[in-house]
């Protein structure tokens, strides 16, 4: 112990500190900050020696205020040993009059018992390094300010990564960069607030994998309440995770259906409560809290009602019954007709299952109240309805039989073209003079143009049986109009056209979609082709943006724009109906059917979009349409890419494709310039730079002349 007086000028060691002094020490009792100076003391860790100003005696006599007890280190001045110290220091009163005299501090060596703690403390971690290691997940502590110090065995394992560079913030390189920004924001709210941490994020594991992981974090707190320490775990629910989003689609698919459906699906337990209420009415829509509620009183059954009901839920219930079709009067004055199904569920004991049993019922019910009017009038009316049902089934066997007749003419004649289209190419291959060429090069022109109108024709026959469908499927939408520019750029190249693309920089980014991708591309490549065959001087323009985004679906819009001939406004309005053209001559001078716009206003239709024509005679002609596309549960490469595929038969009519036109085939050029919002493609026709001699060649010099053609995407 020491005590010393007010003024610091004057102290008494015992003689158990003075056995602490440097060997040269010497003690008086002047100078006390000289005395203490002799002394060496650090902080408890021995981290950090203390200055003679924070000695616990010189901060009792200038404080005049007790020390609680605190903890210090020194060295044995032979051996040099650590020993930890307990300090508690007391002021010194004047007994009368209470004025401050001094302070005296105690110091109590603790070295053993320390040790001890020490040992226990490093015994607990190693039995918690242990513990964690053996778990199957992995195991990590930070620092209070949020820095990672320490991993479980298994974090190594799984990551790949080494204890350089895990610790610290190397944390963060196994996870997702798209899930970073989330995932810090709640660790730093963590941190700051001291609340639990809980956070879902994709983790890479040794092998490339990604695998989700819900990570978690609990602060330790000492006895002053301050956060000393973080633990948290990272654990695999990567199933888990795949599980509830296949569940979650599975939900809303059999929503869908039930809406589609028009029906309300509703299921009861023994005691006739609601556990299960989908495809609601409007009379419940706005209705909240039913599940739980008496099956009865939702629907507002009346006593007679009751009772009809309860005797087939009755019957299934004890498995007397396992399935009832029943029509009651349901939710005031309509009319229900409910198919009652066993709600079969199994016991389980100890993780197995045991047998099934009947634990409620399932109940569908479809409103049949128009059905059941329409029926009174049918009765009222059966002997003309007779006749009009009998002129109706004589009008659809007659079209079912048109349509019939057409798809099996279209399929007979296509495979007798497909034998010319095959021998035409077989002749390419021949050795022909330029006549003979030229021929060859006609008949298959002219079958290639046939074949497109069989097609046509196949397509108007689907139209009109109501055989066409479309696809549901994922796909890049980027992909499909990139695909159709470039094919569409060689049409208008070949006509000597300029061909232009303005893409929305949301639908340029790989937009990916579900619709489906075929019939997306064929109606394009009927609008731009009669764009590109009724033009014949100016350009053609593609335009391509989102006009309304919602979180699950998004509409698209498509423009195309013309400088061609035009088209009167009162035949205008017939264009979209079957063989229609704008004259009689157009068919003459331009070719094709006259089906493209019908196959494409019912392909728009049947993707449940729009499509209209503005256009003045003489001033070019704007086609218009948009679709609306479900946007996909997530972002993946799976998606269906569409192939580049040749120039359109039907444009092969009035743009040669013979090889004497070196002009005809100049591959386009693709310049992209990016405005911040849109990307605009131009493809403008380019003259091929062929040097003079090259073009007085002999067909037998020519032969010899390789050309190499190089595309730049």
């Amino acid at each position: 112990m020491v005590p010393m007086w007010k003024d610091e000028g004057f102290g008494i060691p015992n003689k158990a500190l003075l056995r602490l002094m440097r060997k040269d020490g010497t003690f008086t009792t002047g100078d006390q900050r000289a005395f203490l100076s002799q002394f060496d003391c650090w902080s408890e860790d021995f981290q950090h020696e203390l200055p003679v100003d924070k000695f616990p005696i010189i901060e009792l006599c200038r404080t005049q205020q007790r020390i609680e007890p605190l903890r210090v280190g020194m060295r044995h001045p032979v051996t040099g040993t650590r020993i930890v110290f307990e300090i508690s220091g007391e002021p010194i009163l004047h007994e009368e009059t209470g004025e401050f005299l001094g302070g005296i501090v105690v110091l109590k060596d603790i070295t053993q018992f320390t040790n001890q703690i020490a040992a226990q403390i490093e015994e607990n971690e190693k039995q918690f390094e242990y513990i964690a290691n053996f778990m199957p997940v992995m195991v990590w502590t930070t620092t209070p300010d949020g820095m990672h110090d320490w991993f479980s065995q298994r974090w190594y394992d799984f990551t790949g990564l080494s204890v350089e560079q895990s610790l610290g913030e190397g944390w963060r390189l196994p996870f997702h960069p798209d899930d970073m920004p989330a995932t810090a924001s709640r660790w730093f709210h963590s941190l700051k607030t001291g609340d639990e941490y809980n956070t879902e994020y994709r983790c890479q594991r040794y092998d490339g994998e990604w695998r989700w992981m819900l990570g978690r974090a609990l602060p330790f707190y000492d006895d002053a309440g301050r956060i000393v320490k973080w633990f948290g775990t990272c654990t695999d629910i990567h199933d888990l995770v795949v599980a509830r989003q296949e569940a979650r689609q599975t939900k809303e698919q059999l929503q869908q259906v039930i809406a589609h459906a028009k029906i309300m699906l509703w299921a009861v337990n023994r005691e006739n409560r609601l556990i299960l209420f989908e495809g609601a009415t409007e009379k419940y829509q706005m209705e909240e809290g039913l599940l739980g509620k008496d099956l009865y009183k939702v629907f507002g059954m009346s006593p007679l009602d009751q009772e009809r009901w309860r005797e087939p839920i009755s019957e299934i219930l004890n498995g007397k019954q396992a399935d009832e079709i029943v029509e009651r009067y349901m939710s005031g004055a309509r009319y229900y007709r409910t198919r009652l199904v066993p709600l079969m569920s199994a016991s389980r004991t100890a993780g197995i299952e045991g047998s099934a049993f009947v634990d409620g019922v399932i109940g569908v019910s479809m409103d049949i109240t128009e059905l059941r009017e329409r029926e009174e009038q049918l009765k009222e009316q059966e002997k003309e309805n007779s006749r009009l049902l009998a002129n109706a089934a004589a009008a659809k066997e007659a079209s079912r039989m048109k349509s019939q007749f057409l798809a099996n003419m279209s399929h007979e004649i296509r495979t007798p073209i497909a034998g010319v289209i095959g021998m035409s190419e077989l002749l390419f291959d021949m050795n022909l003079d330029e006549e003979q060429k030229e021929c060859a090069e006609n008949i298959h022109r002219s079958a290639n143009s046939l074949l497109t109108v069989i097609n046509d024709i196949l397509d108007f026959s689907k139209v009109e049986s109501g055989r066409l469908d479309v696809e549901e499927v994922q796909f890049s939408l980027s992909v499909v109009l990139r695909d159709v520019n470039k094919m569409m750029s060689f049409a208008a190249q070949r006509k000597g056209l300029a061909y232009h693309s303005t893409i929305q920089a949301e639908v340029e980014t790989d937009l990916r979609v579900m619709g489906d991708p075929g019939r997306l591309r064929q109606i394009l490549t009927n609008v731009l082709t009669n764009s590109i065959k009724f033009t014949s001087m100016g350009s053609v323009k593609l335009s391509v943006s989102i006009s309304q985004d919602t979180k699950d679906a998004v509409t698209v819009n498509f423009v195309v724009s013309d400088t061609g001939i035009g088209i009167e406004e009162e035949v205008r309005k017939r264009l979209f109906q079957p063989f229609s053209q704008a004259d009689s001559s157009t068919a003459r001078r331009f070719g094709g059917t006259g089906l493209g716009l019908t196959i494409s206003k019912n392909l728009v239709e049947l993707m449940k979009g729009q499509i209209w024509l503005d256009s003045k005679l003489g001033q070019g002609t704007t086609a218009t349409f948009w679709i609306p596309f479900s946007k996909t549960p997530y972002q993946d490469d799976g998606s269906p890419l569409v192939n580049l595929e040749s120039i359109p038969d039907r444009l092969q009519s009035d743009v040669s494709v013979s090889l004497g036109s070196s002009e005809d085939h100049t591959p386009p050029l693709t310049p992209k310039i990016s405005n911040g919002h849109s990307r605009i493609q131009s493809f403008p026709l380019l003259k091929p730079n062929i040097p003079d001699h090259l073009m007085t060649l002999s067909d037998r010099e020519r032969e010899k002349v390789h050309i190499l053609v190089v595309e730049d995407k």
